[in-house]
């Protein structure tokens, strides 16, 4: 019978994505960081909001828009409020959202460094067969996912290459690529410890599991 230990790895960045602007202080591109701050500015009944982004050499700013000539009744009490308190939380999903940063940067460089909290999903089998990673990213990252699992396994890469190569790991969806492609959420590692001779790969899988 084939024992199945299902783990959940939640994979969020340190860091909110960086944008690359032409900086009139420095004369140069440079990359802009989020201050975590917005600005605001009301026309009678109507708001415009940016998100403040500052230069990471000197102190020249860039307005990301947030709201434009919004009119103030139709804006969400929290929204309006989370704007209104400079809400941490509010400007971080806002900084990584990067599919609507492109609409306003050519250049978006996005962390590498991450922090990874494992939990495990049912019970716990004293001597699984295989494991079932469920990969969650709250926001976008751009690490490679078998630097990901080299980093969290305590592998070389090259190792991680040879258990793809001798169907010990898979990953779902499949793709011939897919490890040299950034982590994706929803994305699930499977590990068939049966072809594994590496005894310590169960614990590097769980260790610091809630």
């Amino acid at each position: 019978m084939q024992n199945v230990l299902r783990v959940r790895w939640r994979v969020t960045p340190l860091e909110t994505p960086r944008v690359w602007l032409h900086c009139g202080h420095c004369g140069a591109k440079r990359p802009f960081i989020s201050s975590g701050k917005f600005r605001s500015n009301a026309q009678k009944k109507r708001l415009d909001v940016w998100l403040i982004y500052r230069c990471a050499d000197c102190s020249q700013t860039w307005n990301y828009p947030i709201l434009e000539r919004r009119a103030v009744g139709e804006i969400a009490p929290p929204l309006f409020q989370a704007i209104a308190g400079n809400c941490a939380e509010t400007a971080r999903r806002y900084a990584c959202d990067v599919s609507r940063l492109r609409s306003y940067v050519d250049r978006i460089e996005v962390c590498q460094n991450i922090r990874v909290e494992k939990s495990i999903l049912g019970a716990r089998d004293a001597a699984p067969s295989e494991i079932v990673i469920a990969l969650t990213l709250p926001e976008p990252c751009d690490l490679r996912l078998e630097r990901l699992l080299a980093q969290e396994l305590s592998l070389s890469r090259n190792a991680v290459r040879g258990l793809t190569e001798h169907r010990a790991l898979a990953v779902e969806p499949a793709g011939r690529t897919v490890l040299r492609q950034a982590v994706r959420d929803g994305q699930r590692v499977v590990i068939d410890l049966r072809a594994v001779k590496n005894s310590d790969l169960t614990a590097a899988i769980v260790a610091g599991a809630a």
